[in-house]
């Protein structure tokens, strides 16, 4: 009856390891996460305030219609030769 006994406890500890385990990955998922909102909403970020200023948003706009024609160009030639 023992090595029954015993069988038993190890598979309720493997069961309880399993469990914790998969609580750890749930709340560093959790935290992760948290983190991730608490930049996106952040206003005093870095990246915020870049974001808010319009001289920089139109920059950042030209720089991709310039990406933009420059991949198009590539593409011409590219199917050129």
């Amino acid at each position: 009856m023992k090595l029954v006994d015993a069988l038993s406890a190890s598979n309720e500890l493997q069961e309880a390891v399993d469990a914790l385990g998969e609580f750890s990955e749930l709340t560093y998922s959790y935290a992760k996460w948290w983190d991730w909102i608490q930049l996106e909403f952040d206003t005093s970020h870095p990246l915020a305030e870049l974001l808010s200023d319009r001289s920089f948003t139109e920059q950042w706009g030209r720089l991709q219609d310039q990406y933009i024609l420059y991949v198009q160009l590539v593409g011409s030639v590219s199917h050129i030769h």
